[in-house]
């Protein structure tokens, strides 16, 4: 009987001896079973992520027990949730390491974690609940500019610690703009038209603009925008998407131009100059709803306009007047024509963004066999002096293909 027990143990060994592990089972310590590590491993295949997390688990934080590292290392692709447990200590880490860390694929939440109930300076750490709270949310290394906007706020002391955890809860911007946005407000002097300390920081965190700051402080310089009645909170909302064409001084220069010119300001709004000129890349915006005048409505050129560049987006909807046509039946290309659709959409949708009246017409210009939307597909985005390429082109290709099935023809 012991020989044949004997017998059967060296035959498991001989069978595990030649059976071949994938590189990730093979990394994964011995002391667990192949069934384990071929659970750990297929959680995330073709990665060696969950065995690379189990390595570390063992080496970093003394687990040893199976179903704690498939917990832990589970669909991980690095050893990102050992790190983050790591950079809790002691009771925090097995109180809130789950919590805070969960199956996280990056070491931010208990870098966050350790920075708010540790890394301030003594009398603004957080209390860990509201720490946990805040940094469980910060899911991917995106997110680090909260982060930096708490420790920000706090080291300028524009905010104390637990009143920056709501408003840079929602961070948008990267982590230097933010930084810098907020040490700008922190030397402002506060009286007067100021922005309060909590919109302030809320400001810098939600803004996607390189230098919302720079932006404001523009805004807030130009000459002509004295005595144009705008508070600090019009101020940033102005410069909320700020610098998207690295102009920091876009919405200024669009609301100076309005200022500007008296006849033009009396036909639109404050809150519709603001609507218009928010993160403009220059006076644009502003340019281009003075040409519009009479082609639309107000509420439409306000839409047709914002982020514009320039007037071309005046331009090609005065141009695109008259060239969709109302249709009831397919375009001969066999795509879905636009029946019923209203031709001012189309209008619009052909000229957002445009710098001219190029793309009008290029519609202008197109194959007579084609639908309103085939022609919008066609011509939308036309450069500046090409209004005639996209229907040459079309038709050379569709001659290629005359060619190719007429040869095929004769083939057959």
């Amino acid at each position: 009987m012991i020989v044949l027990w004997l017998f059967f143990l060296l035959g498991v060994t001989l069978i595990e001896a030649h059976m071949k592990y994938s590189e990730c089972e093979a990394l994964i310590a011995n002391t667990f079973t192949l069934t384990e590590r071929q659970t750990l491993c297929d959680s995330l295949p073709g990665s060696m992520g969950p065995a690379q997390c189990a390595q570390e688990a063992q080496s970093e934080l003394g687990m040893y027990v199976f179903s704690d590292i498939l917990g832990l290392c589970s669909r991980s692709a690095s050893t990102a949730p050992v790190m983050c447990r790591k950079m809790l200590q002691g009771k925090q880490r097995a109180k809130y390491g789950d919590e805070v860390c969960g199956n996280s694929q990056t070491s931010l939440p208990g870098e966050c974690f350790k920075t708010l109930t540790q890394g301030l300076r003594r009398n603004a750490h957080m209390d860990d609940e509201d720490a946990v709270a805040f940094c469980k949310e910060l899911s991917n290394e995106e997110a680090r500019g909260a982060m930096t906007c708490v420790e920000a706020a706090v080291k300028t002391k524009l905010l104390k610690g637990h009143l920056s955890l709501e408003p840079c809860q929602n961070a948008l911007g990267m982590p230097a703009a933010i930084e810098e946005c907020i040490e700008y407000f922190a030397k402002l002097p506060r009286v007067g038209n100021y922005l309060q300390p909590t919109d302030a920081v809320r400001f810098c965190a939600e803004s996607a603009a390189p230098s919302p700051g720079a932006c404001f402080n523009a805004v807030m310089e130009h000459p002509s925008l004295t005595y144009a009645q705008m508070t600090a909170a019009d101020m940033a909302e102005l410069c909320l998407y700020a610098s998207a064409y690295e102009r920091d001084d876009g919405p200024a220069q669009c609301m100076a131009f309005i200022q500007d010119s008296r006849k033009f300001v009396s036909h639109l709004t404050h809150e519709a100059a603001i609507t218009l000129c928010q993160g403009a890349p220059g006076a644009g915006p502003a340019q281009c709803y003075e040409k519009s005048k009479g082609l639309a409505s107000e509420e439409d050129r306000l839409e047709l306009c914002h982020g514009a560049l320039s007037t071309g987006v005046a331009d090609c909807y005065r141009w695109s007047k008259s060239v969709f046509r109302p249709e009831s039946r397919m375009g001969r290309t066999g795509q879905e024509a636009s029946v019923g659709l209203d031709i001012a959409d189309l209008r619009k949708h052909l000229c957002l963004g445009s710098h001219g009246s190029e793309p009008a017409e290029c519609v202008s210009a197109s194959p007579h066999y084609l639908g309103n939307e085939e022609r919008l597909q066609l011509c939308v985005g036309t450069l500046s002096g090409r209004s005639s390429e996209p229907g040459i082109c079309l038709d050379r290709v569709a001659t290629v293909f005359r060619r190719f099935k007429g040869t095929l023809t004769i083939l057959k």
